[in-house]
């Protein structure tokens, strides 16, 4: 999966973003995953891919605004 970074985004932002968590596993799967990546610093608009977490469905981001009643 593929995502795109946002501005001032670090790899941890990015990660807690994503999944909730930035855990080290995530850090060092992320960094396999992006080999050209070498600092911790993302540049607006960048795409990396994102690391998949065991069985779980991918995670999606929606633009549903939630309405109650």
């Amino acid at each position: 999966m593929k995502t795109t970074a946002k501005p001032f985004e670090t790899v941890n932002t990015l990660l807690y973003r994503v999944f909730g968590s930035d855990s080290d596993e995530l850090e060092n799967e992320f960094y396999r995953l992006n080999p050209t990546q070498t600092t911790l610093f993302l540049e607006p608009g960048q795409l990396v891919e994102l690391p998949i977490i065991g069985n779980e469905p991918e995670p999606t981001t929606t633009n549903e605004i939630p309405v109650w009643m």
